[in-house]
């Protein structure tokens, strides 16, 4: 928000609601230091002017609360927009890491060492966590709004978020696209030599048996 931009507000405010004293002006304008600390932008104190004009305040302590509380709630509606928005934009194009369902399947940090993901007894396993998308944070949400006893008693487990995750195994993205590299390179091996004996039949069928010397 520039200087002149204010001023340039602030003139239009005070004319607006009759604040014309050199007082009341110097009062606006030195709301100007609180409205740049919360980068309140110039459209934003435009519209937050228009709201509190329909129920002008009577006194001037007043309007500094009836703007900041206009200009939190038009902030409060178009964060809840982005985030349905996103839900919207999800649920056309499913998360990369959930596919839509809320939960995405990670590596086991049992078996995470050293960067590396283990199998064990022949497989690589995996943990489920609260997906960090618009759908995940939902399903959380929803859990921590049930009574921590209801919980208890329900036996309702709090599930890990994916941002927690995180922080102990961080390159799990790259241990998964690894993991699903070597499952396509496995089944391209497979499917190739499955092709070859369609083809060409049995290896062994070619071998004619040498004669065996007395």
């Amino acid at each position: 928000m520039s200087i002149a931009g204010y001023a340039k507000w602030a003139g239009e405010y005070a004319t607006t609601f009759g604040l014309d004293r050199d007082s009341d002006i110097a009062m606006i304008l030195a709301w100007e230091a609180l409205f740049v600390a919360l980068r309140v932008t110039c459209a934003e104190l435009i519209a937050a002017a228009a709201v509190v004009g329909r129920n002008a305040p009577k006194w001037r302590s007043d309007h500094l609360i009836a703007l900041q509380g206009a200009i939190r709630d038009a902030r409060m509606a178009r964060h809840r927009a982005e985030l349905e928005a996103e839900e919207e934009r999800q649920a056309l194009q499913p998360c990369r890491w959930c596919k839509g369902s809320g939960w995405a399947s990670v590596p086991h940090p049992r078996y995470v060492h050293g960067g590396e993901w283990h199998p064990f007894g022949g497989a690589f396993y995996t943990a489920v966590v609260a997906c960090s998308c618009g759908k995940g944070r939902k399903i959380m949400d929803g859990i921590l709004s049930i009574d921590t006893e209801v919980r208890r008693k329900k036996g309702i487990k709090v599930p890990l978020a994916l941002e927690d995750y995180s922080r102990t195994v961080p390159d799990w993205p790259a241990l998964l696209l690894q993991r699903e590299r070597e499952r396509v390179a496995e089944r391209r091996a497979h499917g190739y030599a499955k092709e070859l004996d369609k083809t060409f039949g049995q290896v062994l069928a070619r071998l004619k048996p040498e004669p065996v010397p007395f």
